[in-house]
C-alpha cells in the first residue's frame, strides 16, 4: 500500500498513480472556472478523460491563437498528441485521468518532465 501525496494545482490537484512500462496514469481533480497553462509535451501524447468532469480542451497555434476545441464531459476522453499546444478549461468540476506515452520515434527519452510552457 502507498499513500498518494495530491499536488495543488491553479485547477485543482492531481497525483502520479503510477508508471507502467513508460506509460504515466494520474488521477486529478478539476474545479470549475480553473484551466492549466497552455502548453504542450515534446515526446509525450496524453490522453485526457472526463470521468465525472466537463472540460474544454482548447488547441493553438505557434502565435498562441486558438485554432479549435472540444469538449469533453461524463464518461468522455479525447487524445492529445505530442507537439500539440493545448490547455484545458474546466466547465464542471470533477475527476479526471491522464495517461501519457511517447508517441514520437524521435524521443530521447522517456522522462515525464517534457512539457514546455507558453505565454500569451
Amino acid at each position: 500500500m502507498k499513500d498518494l501525496h495530491y499536488q495543488s494545482k491553479d485547477w485543482g490537484s492531481n497525483v502520479k498513480l503510477g508508471v507502467y512500462n513508460g506509460v504515466s496514469v494520474w488521477h486529478g481533480f478539476v474545479e470549475q472556472c480553473g484551466k492549466c497553462s497552455i502548453h504542450h509535451h515534446h515526446y509525450h501524447a496524453n490522453e485526457i478523460a472526463a470521468i465525472n468532469s466537463v472540460l474544454c480542451i482548447e488547441y493553438f497555434n505557434d502565435d498562441l491563437r486558438i485554432i479549435d476545441s472540444v469538449i469533453i464531459g461524463h464518461k468522455q476522453s479525447v487524445v492529445i498528441p505530442s507537439r500539440s499546444i493545448h490547455r484545458f478549461r474546466v466547465l464542471e468540476s470533477g475527476d479526471i485521468m491522464e495517461v501519457y506515452w511517447v508517441d514520437r520515434q524521435d524521443a530521447e527519452n522517456n522522462s515525464d518532465f517534457d512539457i514546455i510552457r507558453h505565454s500569451l
